[in-house]
């Protein structure tokens, strides 16, 4: 196992790179975006932040207007079902809704690369059946016409 360090942006970009990961800065913003991720369909943003308590995994999907309310219904079981995984809406006026969903990699004490490669591998697989789902249901903005929109009863779809 590598030594630990308290990595920062320049580190955080080798290790993604490291672990075939191609990301790039925007210059908009302090984070790395995942371009894997981004190209998904029905995905906004996928990046990694620095954070005074370690690296944040953030990922924002757009979703549907019209299943804003069943999904607010879901986001318990998306929480349980997914427990290193918070997730949340953010309803701004006049856009798009968006889920969000976030992952956290404290590294106050220091961090190995195997470490922060495991996290971001574990967090993008689950992240990536969540994203699986919502395309499957119809929840996300960028889905074909053809897919089903559930059946709006909250019950649960994530797992």
């Amino acid at each position: 196992m590598s030594e630990l360090q308290l990595p920062d942006i320049d580190t955080i970009e080798q290790w993604l790179k490291r672990m075939g990961q191609v990301c790039y800065l925007c210059g908009q913003c302090p984070g790395l975006h995942l371009e894997a991720v981004q190209s998904e369909e029905g995905v906004l943003d996928a990046r990694l932040l620095m954070e005074p308590e370690g690296v944040l995994l953030s990922v924002e999907l757009e979703i549907r207007p019209s299943i804003l309310l069943g999904m607010n219904a879901e986001l318990s079981f998306l929480n349980m079902g997914f427990p290193t995984i918070k997730a949340f809406l953010d309803v701004v006026d006049e856009g798009i809704p968006r889920l969000v969903l976030c992952d956290t990699l404290m590294t106050g004490a220091g961090v190995s690369y195997e470490q922060f490669a495991h996290f971001v591998t574990a967090s993008l697989e689950q992240i990536h059946k969540i994203i699986v789902d919502c395309q499957q249901q119809g929840y996300l903005m960028g889905d074909q016409m053809g897919a089903p929109m559930g059946d709006g009863d909250g019950a649960g779809k994530f797992h």
